[in-house]
């Protein structure tokens, strides 16, 4: 059968059957790219996909999608209240062989996407769509349409808030980016709309885990040859250890976590099966939920993840540490400052917030792995860079900030050494007095009392930053919901809601960023007129 297409607009579409082939190039899918393994894994399986699948899970694969399904195509409430109303469009992402998509059409009357990056499964998909004839019998009806395309999961190829629902199925174990992914998945989902998800797990009962060791180890493989060849053998020996590797490096907790982090909340997981697998649901945040920082935009395109990502206003807050060390020196040259605020910029301002993220996705950003690790290197380097060449201008005095300063970098963002320089104490040092004293030795070229003073003021500064900044972020990011009131010693009551603790913690952030950022420039003017 060939495959179905889209009309532009994603939110009224009208699927049509065309001959137009999808390909890789097309797709955004190079043939080398990040996904080659599982494409190669599940190359060789569509022929008699469905069938194996339900004789080597001895025939639980269909509960287990029947309650991932369910959480979705009965999840109205939800979307009613976000104003949706009854799901008119579902996405299914690592479709494979379009079973779940076809079964979700059946359930809900909604129309389908069904997305993969194997186009082996593809096409054995558009088959099984084909053969079922209450879609292939009027692919523009109303109910029940579902049309296959074919893209990577970690950059789906539609606008935000697209979809009224989202189900996954055994997809985490094939990404590189856990947290990346579901900030994706989460993105082009609607206000309020759900999401589910099926994958194996490994059962925690001792007696019970034993038997899912040997069944995966052993007689899966064997079963798997014997009734699908040797694709299946392969397939049989992969995922036992898989999956077990996979649980290792990303605990229940830690994925919970992920979701949680991606703006999806009321997140819920059931085992099945005796715990050999599970199904996960949540929803996206409804329009009026908290952001995950006061100063990050609305919408989840690119240019907004960056400027997220680039913490503008603490950027600039530490950028003034700079300045005032710098205008404090008895002597200011201007290109010295200029080079001193561009590499931490560099350093501060993209190297270590870049870091930040790829440590958990706070910001819930679904800019690429390797673009954050490239960017926190090349930055790091850069300002590395720069400090090399200060210090040839400035004197070895210079030397210890230039060692200290990537040092520092990495090792509060990435959290090493235990976490003993992610704390209030190392951000306060790091980010509040050490700007202040390297500017003012680049200009200077040694230490002075009044240096000594100012950099312990922006360590005080910084310290109640800190204190602010985590109080803000846990009610953002963390917390699920805040009720309850103020009784007043009046006599009136106040109503207690998340808003009302954010707003003197914000307020207080922005007024000392501006005022950071204000005294400083007042100093750059002071000394550079």
């Amino acid at each position: 059968m060939p495959p179905l297409t889209r009309s532009p607009d994603w939110r009224d579409v009208t699927w049509s059957i065309t001959e137009e082939k999808p390909t890789s190039t097309a797709e955004g899918i190079a043939p080398g790219g990040p996904n080659r393994f599982a494409r190669g894994l599940f190359s060789g399986l569509p022929i008699r996909y469905d069938r194996l699948v339900e004789w080597l899970t001895m025939w639980q694969n269909r509960r287990w999608r029947r309650e991932m399904i369910g959480t979705v195509t009965t999840g109205d409430t939800a979307l009613a209240e976000a104003g949706a109303g009854r799901p008119r469009l579902l996405l299914d992402v690592a479709s494979g062989t379009a079973g779940v998509a076809l079964q979700l059409a059946g359930r809900s009357g909604a129309r389908v996407v069904g997305l993969d990056l194997s186009p082996e499964m593809l096409a054995r998909g558009a088959a099984n769509v084909a053969a079922a004839a209450d879609v292939a019998a009027s692919p523009n009806t109303e109910r029940g349409v579902v049309t296959l395309t074919m893209a990577r999961a970690e950059q789906l190829p539609f606008p935000d808030a697209t979809f009224d629902g989202l189900t996954f199925t055994y997809l985490l174990r094939y990404v590189g980016d856990v947290a990346a992914t579901l900030s994706e998945l989460a993105r082009v989902l609607a206000p309020g709309a759900p999401i589910a998800s099926l994958d194996f797990a490994v059962p925690e009962r001792a007696v019970v885990r034993g038997a899912w060791w040997a069944y995966t180890r052993l007689l899966l493989p064997v079963a798997g040859l014997l009734t699908g060849g040797p694709a299946w053998w392969r397939v049989g020996r992969f995922l036992g250890r898989n999956i077990s590797s996979f649980y290792d490096r990303h605990p229940l907790a830690s994925i919970v976590a992920d979701w949680q982090r991606a703006g999806l909340v009321d997140v819920r997981l059931r085992t099945m099966t005796l715990g050999g697998a599970i199904v996960m649901s949540g929803r996206r945040a409804s329009s009026g939920a908290q952001g995950p920082a006061w100063y990050a935009p609305a919408g989840g395109g690119r240019r907004r993840q960056w400027w997220t990502l680039l913490h503008p206003p603490y950027t600039a807050w530490h950028l003034g540490y700079v300045v005032v060390g710098a205008a404090l020196a008895p002597d200011v040259d201007l290109a010295t400052l200029v080079w001193t605020v561009i590499a931490f910029f560099l350093a501060v301002g993209v190297a270590a917030h870049a870091l930040d993220e790829l440590h958990g996705r706070p910001l819930r950003t679904t800019i690429p792995h390797s673009t954050l690790v490239a960017a926190s290197a090349l930055s790091l380097a850069g300002a590395v860079g720069i400090g090399v060449l200060l210090v040839a201008r400035a004197g070895w005095t210079l030397l210890p900030f230039l060692l200290a300063g990537p040092l520092l970098v990495v090792a509060y963002n990435a959290e090493l050494l235990g976490g003993a320089v992610h704390n209030a104490v190392g951000f306060a040092l790091s980010w509040g007095a050490f700007p202040v004293l390297a500017a003012y030795v680049a200009e200077a070229r040694t230490i002075a009392p009044a240096a000594l003073l100012a950099a312990a003021g922006a360590f005080a500064l910084s310290l109640g930053q800190r204190h602010l900044s985590t109080a803000a972020r846990a009610l953002r990011r963390e917390v699920a919901s805040v009720g309850g009131s103020l009784q007043m010693v009046d006599g009136t009551t106040r109503p207690l809601d998340r808003e009302a603790m954010l707003r003197p913690v914000e307020g207080a952030l922005r007024a000392m960023s501006w005022a950071v950022v204000l005294l400083a420039s007042a100093l750059a003017v002071a000394r550079l007129r």
